[in-house]
């Protein structure tokens, strides 16, 4: 049995490393949600003049592309494979023009705000939901927790960095505490 193990002993060593590695492979698949994040090694790098821009949410594949400058919102979600069957495309400005380091998020249905052509109404058929790209600072000012600061924060973010995306960028962008954003979140949309 020694002289068997001492012949067959790198093979049996290849074998368990390819095992582990595998196990390893799926236990972090599971870990990291419904779908890993994947960074190839050599991914696309805008060309000179170019954008790049991280696609993310309801898309076949998420991740980082390269775009020109004039390219829309909807150019970027079908560079990510298109929208999935649960993508609520109605929820973001597919004519939106791209911008360098820009994120394009797909949200699920359901996920945010409702913003599309025409009026949305606020939760329970209440009051018409404020949109953050055309709010002026006294509609603004009417939101819970929202005063003439910060009101005056969201319309100068929005006039230099061009219309918001998705309802959390108040979040993300430290426009508004978490705790404001959790009172107002169901009361703004973009569209």
């Amino acid at each position: 049995m020694d002289a068997w193990l001492e012949a067959h002993r790198t093979p049996l060593a290849l074998a368990l490393l390819a095992i582990a590695a595998v196990g390893a492979a799926f236990w972090l698949q599971r870990a990291g949600g419904e779908r890993p994040l994947v960074v190839a090694v050599g991914s696309p790098t805008a060309p000179p003049g170019g954008l790049m821009v991280y696609v993310s949410g309801e898309v076949a594949r998420p991740g980082v592309y390269p775009f020109q400058e004039g390219d829309r919102v909807e150019r970027a979600i079908a560079a990510a494979g298109g929208p999935t069957a649960d993508a609520d495309l109605t929820a973001i400005n597919l004519a939106i023009k791209l911008k360098d380091e820009q994120q394009v998020h797909v949200p699920r249905r359901g996920e945010g705000g409702t913003a599309g052509s025409g009026s949305s109404v606020g939760p329970s058929g209440g009051p018409p939901l404020v949109d953050l790209n055309a709010a002026t600072r006294p509609e603004l000012e009417a939101l819970p927790g929202i005063g003439p600061v910060t009101a005056q924060r969201i319309v100068d973010y929005r006039e230099r960095n061009g219309p918001f995306q998705q309802v959390e960028e108040l979040k993300t962008n430290k426009l508004v505490t978490s705790a404001t954003f959790e009172k107002i979140r169901g009361l703004v949309t973009v569209r």
